[in-house]
C-alpha cells in the first residue's frame, strides 16, 4: 500500500541521515556524480547521484536492486550530506540550472530508462531523444530488442552522460525473457512425457511432476514440500531431465 511505501522510505531516509556513513567523490561535479559510500562496517558501496527532485539515482547495494523503492540508505545519506555541504549548488541543481543531459535506468516502481536533456543540448541531441523517447522521457522502445540500438547510436554524443546502468536493464530483460522461455521448453518437454524420463522408473503424483518441472525449469530453486511428499525423487527425475536434454553432465 502507499502508507507502506512511505513507511519504507521513510525508514531509509532516516537511516541513511543518522547511520553514519561516509562518502567521497568519484567522478561528476559537487552534487551530481559517482560517489563512494563507506558503511560503518566497512563496507563500500558505489552511489550515482542524478537528481536532487525525482528518484533517478542509484547504488549498487542488494536492497536498491531489489526494494523497488527507487533509493536506499546508502543514496538517502549522500543526498542528506550534500543538501549540507554543498546548500547552495544544489539549489541550482534544483532549480533545474548546472545539469548535464544523461540516460539512466530507474527501478521505481516499474523499471524503466529516462532521459534528461540538460543545459546546452544541441538540436541533435534533442532529435534523438525524440526519435527514441515519449514526452515525458521514457524510453518507449523494448528494453531488450530496442535499447541497445539506442545506446549504439548515444555514444556519439560526447555531451550526453550515458550511466551503466541503462545497459545492464536491457541485459537483465534480455536474460528474463530467455530464461521465461526455457521455462516454458522444459515444462512442455515434461508434459509430453507426462513426467516419465529415462532410467527412472517411477510413477509421479500430478503434483511431483509439477515439482520436479520448477526445479529443471528454474536453473536453481529450492523445493520445500512436506516431509514423505517425495522431494527426492522430484530432484533425481528434474536431474536426470536435464542430463537427458544435454543441460548436465
Amino acid at each position: 500500500s502507499d502508507a507502506v511505501r512511505e513507511l519504507e522510505l521513510h525508514v531509509r531516509r532516516r537511516r541513511g541521515e543518522t547511520g553514519g556513513f561516509k562518502f567521497r567523490p568519484v567522478s561528476g561535479n559537487d552534487v551530481l556524480g559517482a560517489f563512494e559510500v563507506h558503511s560503518p562496517s566497512g563496507e563500500r558501496y558505489e552511489v550515482w547521484i542524478r537528481s536532487h527532485t525525482e528518484r533517478l539515482n542509484g547504488c549498487s547495494c542488494r536492497d536498491f536492486a531489489t526494494s523497488m523503492l527507487g533509493t536506499c540508505k546508502h543514496i538517502e545519506a549522500v543526498l542528506a550530506g550534500l543538501a549540507r555541504r554543498a546548500r547552495r549548488a544544489v539549489a541550482e541543481v534544483r532549480a533545474g540550472r548546472g545539469v548535464p543531459s544523461m540516460v539512466v535506468a530507474t527501478r521505481e516502481d516499474t523499471p524503466r530508462v529516462v532521459i534528461r536533456i540538460g543545459d546546452g543540448a544541441g538540436r541533435s541531441l534533442r532529435e534523438l531523444a525524440g526519435r527514441w523517447f515519449d514526452a515525458t522521457g521514457v524510453f518507449r522502445g523494448d528494453l531488450a530488442d530496442d535499447l541497445p540500438r539506442f545506446l549504439e547510436e548515444a555514444r556519439a554524443f560526447r555531451k550526453l552522460v550515458v550511466f551503466p546502468d541503462a545497459g545492464e536493464l536491457s541485459r537483465e530483460v534480455a536474460e528474463r525473457r530467455s530464461a521465461e522461455r526455457r521455462r516454458g521448453e522444459v515444462r512442455a518437454w515434461f508434459a509430453e512425457r507426462h513426467g516419465r524420463v529415462p532410467g527412472v522408473h517411477v510413477k509421479l503424483y500430478p503434483y511431483q511432476v509439477e515439482g520436479a518441472a520448477f526445479l529443471a525449469s528454474a536453473g536453481r530453486a529450492l523445493l520445500a514440500d512436506d516431509m514423505g511428499r517425495g522431494k527426492t525423487v522430484q530432484a533425481i527425475v528434474a536431474a536426470r531431465a536435464l542430463f537427458e536434454r544435454g543441460e548436465i553432465q
